[in-house]
């Protein structure tokens, strides 16, 4: 970091306010662009992609992505979140399964624990479970980054981790009650970042 930012011609692009503030610290801020992270490859999942199944019909109404046991996993609410959910070992999961689960749910909720970095936001897993258009419900991190645009345009809600099912359970209110049957959003996410013309506009 210090060799690049004593060159003129090197400029350093980053994801994590960490060390953004490390840049600070040492007087590197004018070699240092923080930018959010999202799937700018294809998708694993994308090749499953099929045609998005309305909110309002959706056969589950929660999945509960998080890390238990030191194992991700995922709750899921068929009904309604007063049963017992049943529960999924992630990574044994197969992608047409995985597809699945994301094209059939009405919300899709995603806890900070589930990463296994506290640094960043997990902005990766978010991009990839959004476009298959579950409406998603995340734990506030700390990288506050690129959040407002995630909230406007992405259609994310950001909660603390004690009221994210409560959350969860409110928004699948609201579509069963036909107020969000659009998926805007979805567009959004595939569309990514351009990075080429972004870079070059920090660069020029």
């Amino acid at each position: 970091v210090e060799l690049c930012h004593s060159s003129p011609n090197c400029i350093i692009v980053d994801s994590s306010i960490h060390n953004l503030a490390t840049a600070v610290e040492k007087g590197w801020t004018h070699s240092f662009v923080l930018l959010p992270v999202m799937i700018q490859s294809v998708s694993r999942l994308e090749s499953q992609e099929l045609k998005l199944e309305p909110l309002q019909t959706r056969s589950h109404s929660i999945v509960y992505l998080d890390r238990i046991d030191d194992t991700p996993k995922a709750l899921l609410w068929t009904n309604n979140t007063n049963q017992h959910p049943e529960t999924f070992n992630l990574s044994e999961m197969r992608l047409r399964d995985m597809t699945n689960l994301y094209r059939n749910t009405k919300v899709c909720v995603v806890s900070r624990r589930y990463y296994t970095s506290s640094v960043g936001g997990g902005y990766k897993h978010l991009s990839e479970l959004a476009r298959f258009g579950c409406i998603p419900v995340f734990e506030t991190f700390s990288d506050s980054i690129g959040t407002s645009s995630f909230e406007h345009c992405g259609r994310v809600i950001f909660s603390n981790e004690e009221e994210l099912l409560k959350r969860a359970t409110d928004v699948v209110g609201v579509i069963n009650h036909g107020l969000i049957n659009d998926f805007t959003h979805v567009d959004w996410w595939k569309k990514g970042v351009n990075w080429g013309q972004l870079l070059l506009h920090f660069i020029v």
